[in-house]
């Protein structure tokens, strides 16, 4: 039988073993996760024999623990050996969410509960680095700079890509906890994405009851904006304050992108004001989204978010349309940021579990 001297050189190489399982991990395209120096505290060993090893928690798996732990419980006095996990020095309670979507990625990061800072980026055909920079940006944004989170939660169609994140949770429960996170009366979400729309009814904590989805077309999303807006040659910004200023608006009959725009360009043809094109489109985009949210059902707590929420003439038409004026996001919080939010939401309450 080995004694303590025997442990106390075991425990010596516990702090290598798992500072190499924990250096930052290569992904397939070469890209680290965030880490940081890790060292192996021994605790004493208890009067029934039991030796426990407090070890930082990272985005990583204690792979090399098994083979210490069977090393370790040969030694005298020591019956068995357990891995207490702790936070990072200066990071217990910082949590952050990754929202990799279609046409946009978010980050938000939430310390002692409240927004530390938030980033949005464009996406591209390299999600993983995407993920990556937009994490790092998010926590330089919140002053927190060679910092790593407690626990991070990947959401969005490219959440599978978050190769850093502790889990994965769907858009839908992230929108539906982001929102109830600004504001707990909410009971109808209406995402408004670059790819998708959904409409979600939640309960009073933010949890999904129902909800229903458009992502098989592009109609009623941001891109037959964007589609929209290379036809006209317009800026969105710039269909925005046409849409505005606009009397009234033309006759859209055709939500298809394809058709809309053969629409479109008669209408240019006939000589209608670009205002009115674009008022018209707006209408009929809402359209798209009225009928998922009615399917759900409508109630006065209603907020929307995505990117096209930033878009007052699509507010307004929508809420002409279903008879609801959605509810204004308090302390000016980006509605593009809400499922990283609700990400950052699930990262607190799974990372704390």
């Amino acid at each position: 039988m080995r004694g303590l001297a025997y442990v106390i050189a075991t425990i010596a190489a516990v702090g290598i073993m798992i500072g190499i399982a924990m250096s930052p991990r290569q992904s397939s395209d070469g890209l680290a996760a965030p880490a940081t120096a890790v060292t192996a505290t021994p605790d004493v060993i208890s009067e029934a024999g039991t030796l426990t090893l407090s070890v930082p928690s990272m985005h990583c798996e204690f792979a090399c623990f098994p083979r210490v732990k069977e090393a370790i419980e040969s030694a005298d006095g020591v019956e068995e050996v357990q891995l207490a996990t702790q936070k990072e020095e200066g990071s217990f309670m910082i949590f952050a969410g990754i929202d990799i979507g279609s046409t946009a990625c978010k980050a938000v990061i939430l310390n002692e509960g409240k927004i530390a800072g938030y980033a949005i980026g464009p996406a591209t055909t390299n999600p993983a680095k995407n993920a990556s920079d937009i994490y790092e940006q998010a926590m330089a944004n919140a002053g927190l700079s060679g910092k790593a989170a407690a626990y991070v939660v990947g959401t969005g169609y490219g959440r599978a890509k978050v190769s850093f994140a502790n889990e994965n949770v769907s858009e839908l429960t992230c929108h539906g906890r982001g929102s109830a996170f600004v504001n707990p009366a909410v009971r109808t979400v209406l995402d408004i994405g670059g790819q998708d729309t959904k409409s979600i009814r939640i309960d009073e904590e933010g949890f999904l009851i129902d909800y229903a989805m458009n992502d098989k077309c592009a109609a009623g999303t941001g891109r037959f904006l964007e589609a929209m807006a290379r036809t006209l040659g317009l800026s969105l910004d710039q269909m925005e304050e046409h849409s505005a200023n606009a009397s009234r608006s033309a006759v859209i009959t055709s939500m298809c992108s394809v058709f809309a725009e053969s629409e479109v360009i008669n209408l240019i043809n006939d000589g209608v004001e670009i205002g009115q094109i674009v008022r018209g489109l707006h209408e009929a985009m809402v359209g798209r989204v009225a009928a998922l949210a009615r399917r759900v059902g409508v109630e006065q707590q209603l907020i929307v978010t995505g990117g096209v929420a930033k878009s007052r003439s699509v507010l307004n038409a929508l809420a002409a349309k279903i008879g609801v004026t959605p509810m204004t996001l308090p302390n000016n919080i980006d509605p593009q940021i809400i499922g990283a939010l609700g990400a950052a939401v699930c990262a607190t309450e799974n990372g704390t579990a």
